[in-house]
C-alpha cells in the first residue's frame, strides 16, 4: 500500500495558465493520459526507399529477408516529418524469426533529428530470441519538441545463427495539434486549469488521469500544513484511505524522508 500512496499522491504547485480557460475543479481530471491508440495519418514505409542497414537484407517480395551470419544486417528508412508542433508517433513492423542461436538481437531500432538539431538515440522493441511465427512490434515516441526527420531501422544482430523475415513497417502519427505536456513524467493532456496551487491525485495502479485532491477524489482524505521558512515552502501532508494514516512531508515539490503509516480503525475486542 505505501507503493501505492506514494504513486498516487503528487504536489502540483502550478501556474495559473493565463490562455487557458479556467473550469471549476473538483474530482474531474485536471490532466488526462494521453491516447495514442489511434492515430490520423499512416505512411507506409513499403512506399519509402529502403536502405540498407550493415550487412544488407534481401527483399522477397515485400519481406524484407535478414540473415545475420556475417554480422548485424537490416534495411532502413529515413522518413521526413517536418513538425511545427511535437506530435506523439508509432513506429511498427511485424518480424517473423527463421533460424535463432537463442541469443536474440532481432528488433525495431529508431532515432529522432529535431527540428532545433538535437537528437534521440535508439529507442527500440525486440522480437522474440527464439524462432517464432509473425510478431508485432512497436516504439511509440511521445516528443518534447519537433521531429524534423526519424530514423527506422529493422535489424539482425549479435548472434550469428539468426535468420529474420520483416514486413508491414509503418509510421502513425497521432495528431493532438500538440495540445499534450509532461507531468509526473507522463504524458498528459490538459482538460481543466486549476485556478491556484493545489495537489493532484492519480491511481498509479490502475492508471488514468490526475484530478484535484479534494471533496475525498479517489476515496483519499488530504489534510495539508503549509509553511514559509527562509522564502521556501514546506508541505506537511496527511493522507487518509482504505483505514490507514500516511504521513509525508514535501519540499520543492518533492517528498522529503519516509513516509509514515499507522492504522487508523482499529477493530475492538
Amino acid at each position: 500500500m505505501s507503493a501505492d500512496v506514494r504513486g498516487l499522491l503528487r504536489l502540483a504547485l502550478m501556474a495559473v495558465c493565463a490562455a487557458a480557460v479556467a473550469h471549476p475543479v473538483r474530482s474531474a481530471d485536471v490532466f488526462a493520459p494521453l491516447d495514442t491508440s489511434g492515430s490520423v495519418e499512416t505512411l507506409e514505409l513499403d512506399w519509402f526507399e529502403p536502405r540498407p542497414y550493415a550487412g544488407g537484407f534481401a527483399l522477397d517480395g515485400r519481406e524484407y529477408v535478414c540473415r545475420a551470419q556475417d554480422g548485424k544486417c537490416g534495411v532502413m528508412w529515413s522518413v521526413p516529418l517536418g513538425q511545427k508542433v511535437p506530435e506523439p508517433i508509432r513506429i511498427s513492423a511485424d518480424g517473423k524469426v527463421e533460424k535463432s542461436g537463442g541469443v536474440g538481437g532481432a528488433l525495431i531500432h529508431v532515432d529522432v533529428a529535431y527540428v532545433d538539431g538535437d537528437h534521440l538515440w535508439g529507442r527500440k522493441a525486440f522480437f522474440p530470441a527464439a524462432p517464432c511465427g509473425w510478431t508485432g512490434r512497436t516504439v511509440t515516441l511521445i516528443p518534447p519538441k519537433p521531429v524534423k526527420r526519424i530514423f527506422v531501422h529493422l535489424i539482425a544482430g549479435k548472434d550469428p545463427a539468426m535468420s529474420v523475415r520483416f514486413r508491414s513497417p509503418k509510421v502513425e502519427l497521432l495528431g493532438t495539434d500538440g495540445a499534450f505536456g509532461y507531468f509526473d513524467g507522463i504524458p498528459v493532456k490538459m482538460l481543466s486549469a486549476p485556478d491556484s496551487p493545489c495537489f493532484l491525485l492519480r491511481d498509479a495502479k490502475t492508471g488514468g488521469g490526475f484530478c484535484r485532491a479534494a471533496d475525498g477524489a479517489k476515496g483519499v482524505q488530504l489534510d495539508v500544513k503549509r509553511t514559509v521558512r527562509g522564502g521556501a515552502e514546506f508541505f506537511d501532508v496527511t493522507v487518509r484511505r482504505d483505514g490507514f494514516r500516511y504521513d509525508l512531508h514535501f519540499e520543492k515539490g518533492r517528498i522529503k524522508g519516509k513516509m509514515k503509516k499507522e492504522e487508523t480503525d482499529r477493530k475492538k475486542t
